[in-house]
């Protein structure tokens, strides 16, 4: 007959145990990376949708009709980080002061539309600009609760002790 070579098991040595602690590092390191990558992405989405935003609003700006072009509605402050806030003001000089925020697409003028009404309710409505638009300028690397120094920074330059609040998006 025929006679089979039955040939010896190859022995195959274990995996060292540095061998799994390097592929659980290789996985950390691997997943690091894929959130550094992503959150470089939110990061330009964000920037691109505010440049985007700003370029309308200068637009707007732009565009704007002669009769916006009140001292009221163009007031402009200096920050203390060397940055400006541009502001508008509507309704009575000496009225309740209530401040205004509008959304994405929104400007200080929107208040303007609401002067006449504003002064019979004896209100000084105040809109500013947010940071990078109107005449605001931008502020690179800021967080959303940044805003609420200037609007301080705000409230404090005009001498405002008691303010109502109104926003609109």
């Amino acid at each position: 007959g025929s006679s089979s070579a039955v040939s010896s098991p190859v022995a195959i040595p274990p995996k060292p145990p540095q061998a799994d602690e390097y592929s659980r590092l290789l996985r950390v390191e691997q997943e690091r990376r894929r959130r550094v990558e992503e959150e470089k992405r939110r990061r330009l989405r964000a920037e691109a949708a505010e440049v985007a935003a700003a370029a309308a609003a200068a637009e707007a700006e732009r565009l704007a009709p002669v009769e916006v072009a009140s001292a009221r509605a163009n007031q402009v402050m200096a920050l203390k980080d060397g940055r400006h806030l541009s502001f508008a003001e509507a309704g009575d000089p000496q009225g309740f002061p209530v401040l205004c925020f509008f959304g994405i697409g929104g400007s200080r003028y929107l208040v303007l539309l609401l002067d006449e009404v504003a002064k019979s309710l004896r209100l000084r409505v105040i809109s500013p600009d947010r940071p990078g638009f109107g005449r605001s300028s931008l502020k690179g690397e800021r967080r959303f609760a940044d805003f609420a120094q200037d609007v301080d920074a705000l409230c404090e330059a005009l001498k405002l002790e008691r303010i109502g609040l109104w926003g609109y998006s």
